[in-house]
């Protein structure tokens, strides 16, 4: 089951895998809309975490959303301005 605008995994090759440095893979799927994609391709990266220091003066940071392919969730990225 998948969530409502998620893109369904139709199917995936891995093309190049030489972890834990870059994996390259080759998916077809299909949009909420119905139309077929054959060749998404995509790089998946590590976990990883960030720290963000903030002073007294400048006590803000901002998050905008991103959307991570619209098939699994939504994620937070730290704001440019």
């Amino acid at each position: 089951m998948t969530e409502a605008g998620a893109w369904q995994v139709l199917r995936a090759e891995t093309l190049l895998d030489q972890p834990p440095w870059l994996s390259v893979i080759r998916q077809a799927v299909r949009l909420p809309g119905g139309a077929v994609l054959d060749g998404y391709y995509l790089t998946p990266g590590r976990d990883y975490s960030m720290v963000v220091a903030l002073t007294e003066e400048d006590a803000q940071a901002g998050l905008d959303p991103q959307l991570e392919k619209a098939v699994e969730l939504l994620s937070a990225e730290i704001s440019g301005n």
